[in-house]
C-alpha cells in the first residue's frame, strides 16, 4: 500500500493527511514527493491507530503528541490544553512589554506565567528573551510535568524556569514586573456546546471559569496586585464576550491604563492593566 492509498483508505477523516504528515514529520512538499512510495508496515499501523482516535474526536495534536506555538513544537497530551493561535496575541503583547521594561532600564525583568499549562507561553518568552527571570505556575502537578518536559526539549534543562505548583497565588511569594496569564474563562453552561474535541478530551480544570466564566479572573484581579512591582503590568487572555466585564473588575481593584487587545477577527482577546499608584 502506498502512502496515497493509505490516505485514501479513510475518506471520512478530515485530518488524515495531517496525521500522516505528522507521523512521518513531512512537509507538504515531502508528502507529494513520497506519496507513491510503499508505506512501511509500522507506519500503516500507527496511521490506522491514529485514525481510530480521530474518529473518536480526539484532537489531532493529542494523537501526534505535539502542537505548534509561535514557530515551535510543544509536547501536549490530555494533561494540558492545546496551544491556540489566539494565545499568540497574548504572547506578542508580553514580548512588547518586556522590551519596554528593558528600555526603561530594567535589566532582567521578573516575569510570571500564571496557569502555565504546557509551558508554551513561558518557554517562548524565555527563548525569545533569554535575559529575563522567569517563573511559571499551575495548580496541576500533571501539567507541570508536561511543561518541564517541554523545557528540557526546547532549552536543554527544566531548571531554566522556576516551576511552582500553586492554586493561583497561594504558593507564590515573589514580586514581578510582568504577569502573563491564560486562565480558565469558559462559562460552565457553555461546556455542552463546545466541540467534542475540546469538551471530551481537554482538561476541564483548565477550561472552565465558573458560572459566569470569571471565577478565576476575579481572584487574579484581586490578588495580583500584591505580586506586581510598582507600576508592574498584567496581561490576561479572556473570552471574546468578556472584555467589558474584565475591565470593570480591574477598575474596581484600582488598576490603571486598562486596555483591550483584539485578535485578527476583531474580537476581544487580551486585557492589559498596570498596577495603580494606590494599588
Amino acid at each position: 500500500m502506498t502512502y496515497r492509498e493509505l490516505i485514501n483508505s479513510c475518506p471520512d477523516v478530515s485530518d488524515r493527511e495531517a496525521l500522516l504528515r505528522g507521523i512521518m514529520n513531512w512537509s507538504l512538499g515531502e508528502f507529494l514527493r513520497y506519496a507513491e512510495e510503499e508505506a512501511a508496515s509500522e507506519t500503516v499501523m500507527r496511521f490506522r491507530n491514529g485514525v481510530e482516535r480521530l474518529r473518536s474526536h480526539e484532537p489531532l495534536q493529542y494523537v501526534l503528541g505535539e502542537a505548534p506555538f509561535y514557530g515551535r513544537m510543544f509536547q501536549v497530551d490530555r494533561r494540558v490544553l492545546i496551544p491556540r493561535f489566539d494565545t499568540e496575541i497574548l504572547l506578542q503583547a508580553a514580548l512588547q512589554k518586556i522590551l519596554e521594561l528593558k528600555a526603561k532600564g530594567v535589566e532582567r525583568p521578573r516575569v510570571l506565567d500564571l496557569c502555565t499549562g504546557s509551558g508554551c507561553i513561558a518557554l517562548t518568552l524565555l527563548l525569545e528573551c533569554p535575559d529575563i527571570s522567569l517563573s511559571a505556575s499551575d495548580v496541576s502537578a500533571d501539567a507541570l510535568e508536561v511543561s518541564r518536559e517541554n523545557a528540557k526539549r526546547l532549552t536543554g534543562s527544566e531548571e531554566s524556569v522556576r516551576w511552582i505548583q500553586s492554586d493561583l497565588f497561594e504558593q507564590l511569594d515573589g514580586v514581578y514586573d510582568l504577569i502573563v496569564t491564560n486562565p480558565p474563562y469558559i462559562k460552565n453552561a457553555d461546556l455542552p456546546g463546545l466541540d467534542p474535541e475540546v469538551r471530551d478530551h481537554e482538561p476541564h480544570t483548565a477550561l472552565l471559569g465558573g458560572e459566569d466564566g470569571l471565577c478565576f479572573i476575579k481572584r487574579i484581579a484581586r490578588e495580583a496586585k500584591a505580586h506586581l512591582s510598582p507600576m508592574g503590568r498584567i496581561l490576561m487572555e479572556i473570552g471574546d464576550d468578556e472584555g467589558e466585564d474584565v475591565l470593570r473588575l480591574f477598575e474596581e481593584e484600582a488598576y490603571e491604563d486598562l486596555r483591550i487587545l483584539r485578535d485578527l477577527a476583531g474580537r476581544d482577546r487580551v486585557v492589559t492593566a498596570r498596577r495603580g499608584r494606590n494599588g
